[in-house]
């Protein structure tokens, strides 16, 4: 099963915090000390500025806290169809006028 976005980030931060305490990752961080511990835990949502400071802090992208996200994208991409490739379809008259308007 799939980890969630807040398990992903909790994942990253008990790998980042290595066992020191909230006190000293919040002095690294920028963020409080009651918010991390909340966040390691899953039990508040993170915002963008949230992100942010930790991408800034670590020197680290979201791929690297999210990196189930960016490894297995749950959108494939649509194939490339070039112009030449695309057959026109020719209208009737009678497909024209039934068309509404």
């Amino acid at each position: 099963m799939r980890p969630s976005l807040r398990q992903q980030l909790a994942n990253f931060l008990r790998q980042r915090r290595r066992g020191r305490s909230f006190e000293l990752f919040a002095m690294r961080t920028g963020i409080s000390a009651a918010t991390l511990c909340r966040l390691e835990a899953c039990t508040t949502n993170f915002s963008a500025e949230t992100l942010e400071q930790l991408c800034w802090a670590f020197n680290c992208t979201l791929a690297d806290i999210f990196p189930y996200e960016f490894a297995n994208p749950v959108l494939q991409p649509l194939p490339l169809v070039l112009p030449s490739q695309v057959q026109p379809v020719p209208l009737s008259q009678a497909s024209l006028a039934e068309r509404p308007v």
